[in-house]
């Protein structure tokens, strides 16, 4: 019997009464604990017709760890991880109801759909936000000073024209990136504190949509005091954690408790680190926000690069690295100039790979969307186009163009105003005089004879003249 549970009086009714020895029911659906609710109604139907005395079986219990919908029509996928956790859970439900149920014996089975060789490209992902650069501040090939960061460009997969979320200054971006939008900010408020940070609170995110998905997730702040800290402390600042901006993550103590401190002292990501450890503790969405000096939003280039030259080696030699297929996400807030430095790491992601199609902060909300088979959040996501061109197996979309830099505005500053300084110089120099026309001087009372003539300088002007 199928996960319909009304199959079973469907069979008796057509002259199944003897037929068998046992019943043997397949209760696929989303949620553990309604395995036991199918079990019950089977049961309860067996008794009406007389064989409640005849044994039961849960077979086929599983999750599919896989993208997309099953065939029998509900949408019960999950990851591997979530797959073992459910069964762990479904197991110790079932021993604790085997009696009531007259349960005979239950089996699993690994579950793994075709599509999800297709489709899916990773099973972690962790996401690193830096701040404040254009790509070529960054990439030493147009100009920048990360050499760190500019090797793991060219060892793995860059994106060359990521125009973040056209927006500035840092909080509308956070915002995009984990909701879709940036819901009319235009500052760095508290949360819930404007009319914007007021629609945000109440925002569907994508917590929610991991975790309606089965998915686990977590936030890790450097330097942040304490877990869900929703107010500014030395260098963490609370507009750089996007979750203390949904209420159902602020106001959730079990949501909450996900929002970490990255590690236990000033600068550390240990707690982070120690979680890449093994599977058991990885989370398949986690999100790295470093303090406002590593991050190169109050420190220099220099600074952040030696960090990020400390901390991505440990990160892609970490165990669920090395062991899953865990990708690496690095990227800018934003730039005040386009594009920003946007980086696909990890074994999922081509090596040496350059692209420079269009893509903004939204395409990686769609790229996870589309990777886990999430709903979008809003229109934004929807449509970004995702960035799967940047795994293993996938094809290229065709543009790969250099970066180049901006020209300087130092240089056109230093050009600009000592052109502007001459001209306003020769245009208080360059005076023109009007004057009127003179007449002749007339003869004081002391003076006898014809006049003088007037000197240079006293006679009328029939015509305009220039004096510098």
């Amino acid at each position: 019997i199928g996960g319909d549970t009304y199959a079973s009086p469907r069979l008796y009714k057509i002259g199944g009464v003897g037929v068998w020895d046992a019943i043997a029911v397949h209760p696929f659906t989303r949620h553990v604990k309604d395995v036991v609710g199918i079990l019950r109604k089977v049961r309860k139907t067996m008794k009406q017709y007389g064989e409640g005395g005849k044994p039961l079986l849960a077979t086929e219990l599983s999750w599919p760890s896989a993208k997309g919908k099953t065939t029998i029509g509900q949408d019960i996928a999950v990851t591997k991880q979530q797959q073992a956790k459910n069964l762990t859970a479904v197991f110790k439900l079932l021993a604790k109801n085997r009696k009531s149920l007259h349960l005979q014996a239950a089996y699993w089975f690994t579950w793994l759909t075709y599509d999800k060789a297709h489709d899916n490209h990773f099973d972690y992902v962790l996401f690193i936000i830096m701040e404040n650069h254009h790509i070529c501040d960054i990439l030493a090939s147009c100009g920048g000073t990360a050499t760190y960061m500019s090797g793991l460009a060219g060892s793995y997969g860059v994106a060359t024209k990521d125009m973040y979320c056209h927006t500035n200054p840092s909080l509308p971006n956070y915002l995009c990136l984990t909701s879709g939008s940036d819901f009319g900010c235009t500052a760095d408020p508290g949360p819930n504190s404007t009319t914007c940070t007021k629609t945000a609170w109440g925002a569907t995110n994508i917590v929610d949509r991991l975790e309606a998905a089965g998915l686990t997730w977590k936030g890790y702040m450097e330097d942040m005091p304490s877990s869900c800290y929703a107010t500014d402390s030395g260098n963490y600042v609370v507009h750089h954690n996007p979750f203390m901006y949904y209420s159902d993550v602020a106001s959730d103590a079990t949501r909450c408790a996900r929002v970490v401190p990255a590690g236990p002292s000033i600068g550390s990501d240990a707690t982070l680190l120690a979680d890449l450890g093994s599977e058991s503790t990885a989370s398949n969405f986690m999100w790295l926000t470093p303090n406002k000096c590593n991050d190169m939003h109050s420190c220099s280039i220099h600074q952040g690069d030696t960090y990020m030259s400390g901390l991505v080696p440990k990160i892609l030699n970490s165990t669920l690295f090395k062991t899953t297929r865990a990708a690496l996400f690095v990227t800018y807030d934003e730039g005040y100039d386009q594009p920003i430095y946007t980086v696909w790491a990890g074994s999922p992601a081509k090596t040496g790979y350059l692209s420079s199609f269009a893509y903004d902060h939204f395409s990686f909300l769609s790229t996870v969307e589309a990777n886990w088979n999430l709903a979008s959040l809003t229109a934004n996501d929807r449509d970004a186009p995702n960035m799967a061109e940047f795994f293993m197996g996938q094809p290229s979309r065709g543009a790969s163009t250099q970066p180049t830099a901006p020209f300087p505005l130092g240089i056109v500053l230093g050009i600009a105003i000592p052109v502007a300084a001459v001209a306003i110089l020769v245009f208080l120099l360059l005076r023109r005089r009007s004057g009127k026309k003179g007449s002749p001087a007339k003869p004081g009372a002391s003076e006898s004879g014809p006049a003088k003539p007037p000197t240079r300088g006293d006679e009328g002007a029939d015509e305009d003249e220039w004096e510098i």
